[in-house]
């Protein structure tokens, strides 16, 4: 894997949100997420499920939304990160913007540990699905474009403690 440009691997401790101004430690507990997140505008959307709108990533290259999922411990399990500017309904504005997203991905953090076409559960595969696996310490960083009910781009980043309890999908 290519150098990381950056003096410190971020992705050994936690994830930096440029804006707002945010360090999301990979021990992060449901419970310090209201003290981390104070002034800052987000939801519970289920249990162990909040979302925030309106975040920047990586030197502001990645704009959009965040989830937290914590598993029923309350431990950080995932962040799924969405681009807020994706028309889903428009496949051509979809594949431009996972070009756009991997090549900001590859240009932070190299080229990916791993490039397949990915089977999910269901009976067909799409020659256009991807998926891309950044292998950190602590951490895997997915990047996916698949056919469920139409063309989907995710942004996941699963903590590696957490890996077992990702229940629709072996990662």
């Amino acid at each position: 894997m290519k150098k990381l440009k950056f003096s410190t691997d971020e992705f050994v401790l936690g994830l930096t949100v440029d804006e707002p101004s945010l360090f999301l430690p990979w021990s992060l507990m449901e419970k310090d997420l209201p003290e981390l997140l104070k002034g800052y505008k987000y939801e519970k959307v289920t249990d162990h499920y909040y979302y925030a709108r309106s975040v920047t990533l990586f030197d502001k290259q990645l704009h959009g939304d965040i989830g937290f999922h914590f598993n029923w411990h309350g431990k950080l399990e995932m962040l799924e990160l969405n681009s807020a500017d994706i028309d889903y309904s428009n496949e051509a504005a979809l594949f431009r913007s996972f070009e756009k997203v991997q090549k900001t991905l590859e240009k932070r953090f190299g080229k990916p540990s791993k490039l397949a076409s990915i089977l999910y559960f269901f009976t067909k595969t799409n020659r256009h699905d991807k998926e891309y696996v950044w292998k950190f310490k602590k951490v895997k960083l997915i990047h996916t474009i698949f056919d469920r009910f139409g063309m989907e781009e995710h942004l996941m980043i699963c903590i590696k403690d957490a890996y077992e309890t990702l229940h629709y999908r072996k990662i």
